[in-house]
C-alpha cells in the first residue's frame, strides 16, 4: 500500500482503570477508531488475557482490514487462528 498512513494507538501513558468513566472512553474510543480504520492490525502478547481485543476482533473478523498476530504462548492463539481462517 502506497501512501500516507496515520497509526491510532489505544496505549495510554497514564492508564489507570479506577478513574470514573475511564474505561467506557477507552472502549469507545478504540471501537470508533476501529470502525474508522482502513486496516487494523492486532498484536496479542502471549500473556494477555485480552477479552476486549477478542471482542473487537470478532465485531471486524468478516472484513478484509483485520490482520491479527498472536504470539504462540497466547492461550487462545489456536481458537483465533481458526476463527480468522474460517471466517
Amino acid at each position: 500500500m502506497d501512501g500516507r498512513y496515520l497509526l491510532f494507538n489505544p496505549r495510554q501513558e497514564h492508564w489507570d482503570a479506577s478513574r470514573p468513566g475511564e474505561m467506557d472512553y477507552q472502549v469507545r474510543w478504540e471501537l470508533d477508531h476501529l470502525e474508522e480504520a482502513d486496516m487494523i492490525i492486532m498484536y496479542i502478547l502471549g500473556t494477555s488475557k485480552s477479552p476486549i481485543s477478542l471482542l473487537e476482533m470478532g465485531l471486524h473478523a468478516k472484513s478484509d482490514k483485520i490482520h491479527v498476530i498472536c504470539e504462540k504462548d497466547f492461550l487462545k492463539a489456536i481458537l483465533t487462528t481458526l476463527h480468522i481462517n474460517i471466517v
